[in-house]
């Protein structure tokens, strides 16, 4: 596991790593606090053989005492030991529970005995392993004496008495809040590494490489402006979610060069991955740069791309299938491009035979010859058949990957169906943390920089000299004496190109094949001409007559004069 893994995984479990940790330290303080502090003394004996200084005599009074001293270790826990130390201290325990409290040892190649006793205070420590001392070495004098009375060559002393503790034994409460809290931080990422080893699912853009070689084209970040509705990219241009959907269209443009087929279809493993909220910015973003293009809503089990852009969905794609419509009747404009839209329409009881039928090739194939792109927002892969049905009729498949939701063999399965298909698949990453978004601080940085958008809002000939030059103020006036023009601006409100609005408008009546009519701006439709209603004047020639312009016309004026 590399470095970076592991940091994944610990930002990703931050709560129980942090809940881990505190709970560690919290337990250990609570646990220094409530336990009863114990005390431990030490007192050192000097064992030692009386000799003549004789260099042999001295090196066999080495050797016995080396002997010697493992068994005098041995001696302290014994009751005749023991026994004398209670009634020297009036202690009220065994002499088998005053012996888990004391403890003798020797190191190897000294003559030194340490004894050791706990207690629950400094004081009486001290006192107990000096009482220990002493009991051990009258003992050892005891059994060393002959029985005529003639005591032993070997002689025990306290070298050093045990003096009361400066502190209790163990950590202190502080010391003991920190190594819980490394314990506790140490328990929470193995706990975290031993759940992302169980859990499945894809979390990042590396899980999914290492699952597939399916290219992705972009990483949709986590946005909550984006589940309500579509993105409004006019309003906030420069947001990291409105760049996505852009770098989206740039890198399904490359990858469709050779497709034939304009025809795109967008679909997902499971529900409540994004699909439907790709598909629509997906296709505001092919419009906003030029595109005359269709959005077709082909789920027909659980249809929300009327709800999400607020238009009816009496009429659409089921009755145009069904024959009681035709299929351009029921698309409705939307936004300020040339996007349209076909509303799913009532649910039939066999979508499947539906979208796999001869009329549904038909309304395809006419909606190519009418448009540059058509986007299909199809129902899950996994769940129902659909999205294979109506596969087979587009040009590329677009795969909504919802990040944390799906799991690597849901993706594996919905891949292998897709194969059988055999159109070219892409992946589109959503639900992405916008701190991994790749550029996502450059391009926000960035953006404060930048000049802010110009919002196409309609301003009376009253108020028109607010904000604009004196030029512009004087154009204002003379606006109905001058030929009517249509100014084609792009997503920032920059001209982009002018043309007489005296244009020829293809005036159809109801029941005729065609319901398109050539116009200079895209807020020149409504939905009363795609119903069969008589054509109306583009909604930049209403603006003249009432005596009201757009923003966008006073500046590009503005900008022609020398």
């Amino acid at each position: 596991m590399k470095l970076k893994d592991l940091l994944r995984i610990i930002r990703a479990n931050a709560i129980l790593v942090t809940l881990a940790a505190v709970f560690g330290g919290l337990a250990t303080v609570g646990a220094s606090l409530l336990v009863p502090s114990t005390y431990t003394a030490q007192s050192d004996l000097f064992v030692s053989v009386r000799t003549t200084g004789d260099p042999m005599q001295m090196q066999s009074a080495s050797t016995f005492i080396q002997e010697r001293m493992q068994t005098y270790v041995r001696m302290v826990d014994d009751r005749a030991v023991l026994e004398p130390v209670i009634e020297d201290l009036n202690l009220t325990v065994t002499p088998e529970e005053l012996g888990e409290r004391v403890t003798a040892s020797s190191e190897t190649g000294t003559v030194l005995i340490s004894i050791e006793a706990s207690a629950d205070s400094a004081d009486s420590a001290a006192k107990l392993s000096n009482a220990v001392s002493k009991s051990l070495v009258t003992a050892i004098e005891r059994l060393e004496t002959t029985a005529d009375g003639q005591r032993g060559s070997l002689r025990l002393v306290v070298a050093n008495p045990a003096v009361p503790p400066q502190s209790a034994d163990g950590l202190g409460w502080w010391m003991s809040g920190i190594l819980g809290l490394l314990l506790g931080f140490a328990l929470g990422v193995g706990v975290s590494i031993l759940l992302s080893v169980l859990d499945t699912r894809l979390r990042s853009k590396e899980d999914i490489e290492e699952l597939t070689q399916v290219p992705i084209l972009a990483a949709i970040p986590s946005d909550s402006d984006l589940r309500g509705g579509p993105l409004d990219v006019r309003k906030d241009p420069f947001s990291i979610a409105g760049e996505s959907f852009r770098r989206l269209r740039t890198n399904l443009q490359f990858a469709r060069i050779d497709d034939s087929n304009r025809a795109l279809l967008v679909t997902s493993a499971q529900a409540g991955e994004g699909k439907t909220t790709t598909s629509i910015n997906l296709a505001i973003a092919m419009a906003q740069k030029g595109q005359k293009v269709a959005l077709v809503d082909v789920d027909l089990r659980s249809p929300a791309v009327a709800e999400r852009l607020g238009l009816e969905n009496a009429m659409g794609l089921t009755s145009a299938l069904l024959g009681e419509a035709d299929g351009a009747d029921r698309l409705q404009p939307w936004g300020l491009d040339e996007l349209y839209v076909l509303t799913a329409g009532d649910r039939p009881p066999n979508p499947t035979e539906i979208l796999d039928s001869r009329a549904m090739a038909r309304v395809l194939a006419r909606l190519l010859d009418e448009f540059d792109s058509v986007v299909l927002d199809a129902p899950p892969t996994l769940p129902v058949a659909d999205s294979l049905v109506i596969g087979r009729q587009v040009g590329r498949i677009v795969v909504v990957v919802g990040l944390g939701e799906l799991r690597d063999r849901d993706l594996t399965e919905t891949l292998k169906s897709l194969d059988v298909v055999g159109v070219p698949v892409s992946l589109v990453l959503n639900k992405v943390s916008p701190s991994t978004t790749q550029t996502a601080g450059y391009y926000t940085s960035y953006a404060d920089t930048a000049r802010p958008p110009i919002i196409d809002e309609t301003i009376h000939p009253s108020m028109a000299g607010q904000g604009l030059s004196a030029a512009a103020e004087a154009e204002t006036a003379s606006l109905d004496t001058q030929p009517i023009q249509t100014v084609v601006t792009d997503t920032f409100g920059m001209a982009a190109a002018s043309e007489s609005s005296h244009q020829q408008h293809c005036n159809v009546g109801v029941g005729e094949t065609s319901r398109f009519r050539s116009v200079a701006s895209s807020d020149d439709f409504s939905r009363s001409e795609l119903a069969g209603a008589p054509p109306q004047r583009g909604a930049n020639e209403t603006r003249e007559k009432s005596g009201k312009h757009s923003r966008r016309q006073l500046l590009a004026r503005e900008r022609k004069q020398p």
